[in-house]
């Protein structure tokens, strides 16, 4: 387990400095890969980004998309602590799990019924 971990940790890692190179878009990352360390467990969430790593510079041009996320009456609870500005969004350790959520790109719409949900991105 302990070497899966540290395959996960290293990925994360790799993740963080490509947040760290859209700093105008991902704020604030000071402190993410010490909270990041308190709860290991989400390295893998950083490892699935790790397998697609333009995700990070696209959703950077989608800050319209991320506030209709947050104002969706499907997704405003479940993202209420995600920080954003007009520039991006603004890293805190209270909206981890939300803001590796969102880099995963969990809040979908159907294309058939325009349902809203959270769903699971296939690995690839």
């Amino acid at each position: 387990m302990f070497g899966l971990l540290s395959e996960y940790r290293t990925k994360a890692l790799t993740v963080v400095k490509l947040f760290q190179n859209e700093k105008a878009f991902y704020q604030n990352l000071d402190t993410l890969v010490k909270d990041l360390d308190k709860r290991p467990v989400l390295y893998r969430s950083l490892a699935k980004i790790a397998k697609r790593p333009k995700t990070i510079s696209r959703i950077s041009h989608h800050l319209d998309k991320i506030i209709e996320i947050k104002k969706s009456p499907t997704f405003k609870e479940k993202y209420k602590d995600l920080e954003i500005n007009d520039k991006g969004i603004v890293y805190s350790a209270n909206a981890l799990s939300q803001f590796l959520d969102l880099m995963n790109e969990k809040p979908v719409q159907s294309l058939i019924t325009g349902d809203e949900f959270s769903a699971e991105r296939e690995e690839e």
